[in-house]
């Protein structure tokens, strides 16, 4: 009977927690699609982007960018989009609810604190998921070559590429609640990874020292694994195949996912106690 109980009681916390972060969703949606000349730019600046890569392509030929640096590059971008649509976006949407004073209300309305940071995160990453899915049809559409082989193996890495995302997403969180309109430990993430992680240049060219950094950034596991799932004659990409990228992205978020989470109510809690989450 006892099990029936629990088991009951974890479909409803489910179930709430679904309702909850669908209404996030609808807000953020609404919010978004009320300023549709700045989705549209949103969308075209990323498609832009690929024209650069189109021509770069042209002077780099390397079996550490598999088919063609078109499409190598491409679904770095993408990859990248994916994983800081919780990252970015989570701090982003902070900030507004900092700023316009809807944090408070979120506090004292009967949802957990934890619940806050994965709820807020949804819709910005559903819209970076369409932009990365935006720039490899614009990547295929320039002569681009894409493999649909591991797909499957791709859904996988997209998501727990999303969950390693958030892992950042809500430690870099905690500190932005308290710092207000600094992000420094997002920023200095995104740095680091925007070059260390082989966005934009193959690792391999790297000297062994940063090499060796580059295993530390989840966005290389990601943009390794994908790489090396979407791209034909892709053996030579440096890094994870994708079942081992999958691995370690699943280890990372298992690990460290529980310890954002607490760090994210603990810094909920230093605010509360001092008076320091309103804007100001």
């Amino acid at each position: 009977m006892s099990t029936i109980s629990s088991l009951r009681s974890s479909l409803l916390r489910s179930r709430r927690a679904a309702t909850v972060t669908w209404a996030f969703v609808r807000m953020a949606a609404v919010a978004t699609l009320s300023y549709p000349m700045a989705l549209l730019f949103g969308q075209f600046s990323a498609a832009m982007s690929i024209v650069g890569f189109l021509f770069l392509g042209r002077i780099v030929h390397s079996a550490s960018v598999g088919s063609g640096y078109l499409m190598w590059a491409a679904i770095g971008l993408a990859a990248a989009q994916v994983i800081s649509g919780p990252l970015l976006g989570l701090g982003q949407e902070l900030d507004w609810a900092i700023q316009q004073g809807r944090l408070e209300m979120l506090l004292i309305e009967p949802i957990s604190w934890r619940l806050i940071p994965l709820a807020l995160s949804a819709w910005p990453t559903l819209y970076r998921i369409v932009t990365g899915v935006v720039i490899l049809l614009v990547a295929w559409g320039l002569g681009g070559t894409l493999t649909l082989d591991q797909v499957p193996a791709v859904f996988g890495l997209v998501l727990l590429g999303i969950a390693a995302g958030l892992v950042i997403g809500v430690s870099a969180a905690s500190v932005r609640v308290l710092a207000k309109r600094g992000d420094p430990v997002a920023a200095l993430y995104t740095m680091a990874a925007s070059v260390l992680s082989g966005q934009f240049i193959p690792i391999n060219t790297f000297p062994v020292q940063l090499r060796v950094l580059a295993w530390l950034f989840p966005n290389m596991w990601m943009m390794a694994g994908m790489r090396k799932a979407l791209m034909p004659n892709a053996s030579g990409v440096y890094g994870p195949d994708p079942a081992e990228a999958m691995l370690l992205l699943l280890a990372f978020t298992v690990v460290l996912f529980p310890l954002s989470l607490w760090l994210f109510g603990r810094s909920l809690e230093t605010g509360r106690r001092y008076g320091i989450l309103a804007g100001y």
